[in-house]
């Protein structure tokens, strides 16, 4: 899916972006991006937010734009027993730019031990492949149990729809 950039993760676009007759978001945002893909993908939306970082506590459901059914999202704190998984949105916490951020999640190897997201203003750069970053993932045992750990600065965790 296609991703764009206001040349500046500081340039805010007051522009706004549908899919149909389906806000979502100011061009060319993270929260935009992370909509349009679940839209395109999922047939899912979100209630709007002004910054990423709102995401994590406002937004507890998305919604199927064709059935109108709510569909429950659940926060994983970075550093769970439960790992991101695709379709995830990683949400990242205010002190990321003031704004925070959020990227989509679209591959996981847990073997390899990474995540790749899709994502729009992060670095401002063309993508080599179809996903925008590679990121590390840290496995963690204590006692008897496994935690995962998304190795990325000011990230809150990850949201899951069920």
């Amino acid at each position: 899916m296609l991703a764009y950039s206001n040349g500046s993760s500081l340039h805010r676009c007051k522009e706004k972006n549908f899919i149909e007759k389906n806000f979502t978001g100011l061009k060319w945002q993270c929260v935009e991006y992370c909509r349009r893909w679940l839209l395109q993908n999922n047939n899912l939306n979100f209630e709007s937010v002004n910054f990423a970082y709102e995401i994590w506590k406002n937004i507890n459901f998305c919604y199927n734009i064709k059935t109108k059914k709510q569909i429950s999202f659940f926060n994983y704190e970075n550093v769970s027993s439960t790992p991101p998984k695709k379709g995830d949105l990683l949400v990242y916490d205010k002190t990321f730019l003031q704004t925070g951020h959020v990227a989509i999640v679209v591959e996981v190897d847990l073997c390899k031990k990474y995540i790749r997201v899709a994502e729009q203003n992060y670095h401002n750069k063309i993508w080599k492949a179809d996903y925008s970053r590679e990121i590390n993932l840290n496995i963690i045992k204590k006692n008897s149990c496994v935690f995962c750990e998304v190795a990325d600065d000011h990230l809150l965790g990850w949201k899951s729809f069920a």
